[in-house]
């Protein structure tokens, strides 16, 4: 009955947007956009359209994609359905007029005089893929379609959007911080195009001294390969279905390495609706992935059915979300921790300005799962020392503004609170199995925040600064019955990057703490390298709210004092490349010092080394 009136209540709220939304809902006109898709039929079919800051005239622009038709003596070329001239005055960027030719990928920044682009200056730029063109300027005009998108005007060149607003989620087909080419392999399948595409991942890690004793070194492997299909039965619909393939091995371990993994998981498996009846709501049922920007609240896939709703600056989602069968070759059934836990997902943004929005975050999480009695003996594989019933709700305010000698800053600020109930169960491991010990209430409510600022400067080398400070409640004890500790959801990542190319564990990688029971104060330094590479330093302090002898899905064997709230230091250095489209290359150095709430083990250090590199096709 709960999640009737639950349901209900969900699509009230979202059904009501409409009205909020038309109310509010900025004019197209005269604001500067950026599109990006292929040129088709002649216009500029969209698959992604964003709110930029504005330029002071509709003549300015920015166009990106690969040269045709180069003409070195009468110094023009064309990208898409755009004419491009430059002369003595164009400025080049990283490159001379000398490398310009046919296929090369660039990004030319002038002005449209007599309907061709005067640039004022040309660089090197990522291939957006085959047939693919990028376009940034003022909207000269836009008229609705009876399917409910939209038909822009920029440059004089006309664009349809896909999509029926411009603040909507990246694409449903590839992850947020994924680089996988656009140009997947195309066939054609009933008469509809049918895209193949794939992944290959490789990790090398190695973990050294997580026990703070001198003794421990782990050095494994992760390989996984990836394959996907994703077919449009019609204009609207889109279906996807994707597998791994992922082998895992060690080749250190103190004691022996264990014996290695082969397994087979299903991934992403979804059908799409979008644009319901011209309306702004779409259907996404299937496995699917949950990911936000910043990952403080989830980045994980569920087995879910989720609405969403897109109109102009205006974006919001709900789903409701149940395992239904184990994931992985290598389980037997569902993972114990996930049985049975039902989830409600909200979240709505709304773009108030250019590079500036609002989040509003939702979760409710059930676990209905039987919980064994005092005595029991189960499977050790059966273990579930936690059925909790909690509420997270949550705001996050973040943005960018570019100043034209400041450089540019970019801030965000996070707020969470988790409240309800956890049962708690205790084992003891037995020869026959895990014997359950203790069972125990608690009520649980903690706040966290999460703040930051980053400056891009205009310095020589054009380094960034961070400054970012974390704070998750905490609590002394839990013998009266209650958990004052904020926890993350569970489906969180902590991955983010400041100012390079790849994402990074922000509260640090060698001690890959959740934010409960913290403070992280972190001050980070990046310097960009080549085209598309980066170097970002990054240093962490980390003290307890309450002193506590635990620490929280920590990667480190082993505990605190309980007595002192001093946990350590840390320093990150992470190198990334992706100087290639298809290729992408991590390598993470990582370390944590010790502080006085680990007693003798103060100031040994852990270490972890950690080598990723992906190749798309």
């Amino acid at each position: 009955m709960r999640l009737y009136w639950l349901t209900i209540g969900a699509a009230a709220l979202i059904g009501a947007m409409p009205m909020l939304a038309s109310a509010t809902e900025t004019q197209y006109v005269d604001r500067t956009f950026r599109a990006t898709g292929r040129w088709q039929n002649g216009e500029l079919v969209a698959e992604s359209v964003q709110l930029r800051e504005p330029y002071d005239s509709a003549r300015r622009g920015q166009i990106t994609g690969r040269i045709r038709r180069h003409s070195a003596d009468r110094q023009e070329f064309s990208i898409g359905p755009a004419a491009i001239r430059y002369d003595a005055k164009t400025r080049f960027e990283k490159m001379s007029a000398r490398e310009l030719r046919d296929g090369l990928a660039v990004r030319i920044s002038g002005d449209l005089h007599d309907g061709m682009i005067v640039a004022k200056s040309i660089r090197r730029a990522d291939d957006l893929g085959a047939g693919y063109v990028q376009i940034t300027g003022q909207a000269t005009s836009v008229e609705e379609r009876g399917d409910g998108s939209r038909d822009l005007t920029l440059l004089e060149i006309p664009v349809r959007m896909t999509q029926p607003g411009f603040n909507g989620v990246e694409s449903l087909t590839r992850r947020q911080d994924s680089r996988r080419p656009q140009a997947a392999a195309t066939r054609t399948l009933f008469g509809r195009p049918l895209a193949v595409s794939s992944e290959f991942d490789f990790e090398l890690r190695d973990r050294r001294n997580l026990g703070l004793d001198g003794e421990d070194a782990i050095t494994d492997t992760t390989t996984e390969f990836q394959l996907e299909f994703v077919y449009q039965p019609a204009s609207n619909i889109y279906a996807y279905l994707g597998g791994k393939a992922i082998y895992e091995g060690e080749l250190l371990r103190n004691g022996g390495p264990r014996d290695p993994v082969f397994a087979f998981e299903r991934d992403q498996s979804w059908i799409y609706f979008e644009r319901i009846l011209g309306s702004s709501f779409g259907l996404q049922v299937g496995r699917q992935n949950f990911k936000e920007t910043r990952e403080w609240w989830w980045d994980d896939d569920l087995d879910a059915a989720r609405v969403y709703f897109d109109r102009g600056p205006v974006h919001a989602e709900f789903a409701v979300a149940q395992e239904l069968a184990g994931v992985s070759s290598e389980q037997t059934g569902i993972d114990p921790e996930q049985r049975d836990v039902r989830r409600w997902i909200g979240m709505a943004s709304w773009l108030w300005a250019p590079r500036q929005k609002l989040d509003v975050f939702f979760l409710k999480a059930n676990d209905a799962s039987s919980t064994e009695s005092v005595g029991a003996l189960i499977d050790a594989d059966a273990e579930d020392g936690s059925d909790a019933r909690l509420t997270w709700y949550g705001v996050r305010a973040s943005g960018r503004r570019a100043f034209d000698r400041l450089g540019t800053i970019e801030y965000w600020v996070d707020g969470g609170w988790v409240s309800g109930s956890d049962t708690r169960v205790s084992y003891d491991d037995e020869t026959a199995g895990s014997r359950v010990t203790a069972v125990r209430r608690v009520d649980v409510s903690g706040s966290a925040l999460d703040l930051g600022v980053a400056w891009e400067t205009k310095l020589p080398l054009s380094p960034t600064f961070t400054l970012g400070f974390a704070r998750g409640s905490g609590d002394d004890t839990d013998a009266d019955g209650r958990d004052s500790a904020f926890r993350q959801t569970g489906l969180h990542g902590n991955k983010w990057r400041y100012s390079g190319v790849n994402r990074f564990l922000v509260y640090g990688g060698a001690l890959r703490p959740e934010l409960s029971n913290l403070t992280v104060a972190t001050v980070s330094a990046g310097l960009p390298l080549l085209r598309n590479s980066s170097l970002e330093l990054a240093y962490h302090r980390y003290r307890q709210v309450v002193a506590s002898d635990r620490l929280r899905d920590s990667r480190l064997d082993s505990d605190p004092n309980g007595v002192d709230r001093d946990l350590g230091d840390g320093l990150d250095l992470v190198l990334g490349f992706r100087e290639s489209r298809s290729i992408d290359v991590a390598l993470t150095a990582s370390a944590f010092r010790a502080g006085r709430a680990f007693d003798a083990a103060e100031r040994e250090t852990a270490f972890l080394f950690l080598v990723e590199a992906t190749w798309s096709f």
